[in-house]
């Protein structure tokens, strides 16, 4: 249970009063953490046959309610999708400077890991410790940025 509670919430200043308050009437059935990308389009595939609301979970550093699973009844559950396996550079094409990275990955561990490629992404939210690649897409990166 109290990895599902972990997982029902974000750290905004309302949540994070809530938390402390016990009063966290949104918690996600199941939390399930795939290490790989078929491991995620199986369980993409197994929610939309039985309904389930899939919530990703990154770093929950979300201050917008974004991993807080309230599906209502339109759904038959809700599942977080904990990404947090899934946190390494996989390809770097020094060419086109593209690179292939898992949703995962935390911002210092990502650089740490282009790092070792004479590559930067020189994108440094103020949650840059605490969110991940995954959060920072799905969000626009709407983040405050600071530069290093």
């Amino acid at each position: 249970m109290r990895d599902r509670l972990a997982h029902s919430h974000g750290q905004a200043f309302r949540d994070v009063v809530r938390a402390l308050l016990g009063r966290l009437p949104h918690v996600p059935d199941l939390v399930v953490r795939p290490t790989s990308e078929e491991q995620v389009v199986d369980v993409l595939e197994w929610c939309g046959d039985a309904g389930v609301a899939v919530i990703p979970f990154g770093g929950g550093s979300s201050v917008v309610g974004g991993v807080e699973p309230r599906v209502g009844d339109a759904y038959a559950g809700a599942v977080s999708l904990d990404l947090g396996a899934m946190d390494r550079v996989l390809e770097v094409d020094l060419t086109s400077r593209a690179a292939l990275v898992q949703a995962g990955v935390f911002g210092p561990h990502l650089e740490d890991q282009l790092r070792l490629w004479g590559r930067t992404l020189r994108f440094f939210p103020q949650s840059f410790e605490f969110s991940t690649l995954g959060g920072w897409l799905a969000t626009r990166a709407g983040a405050t940025s600071r530069r290093a």
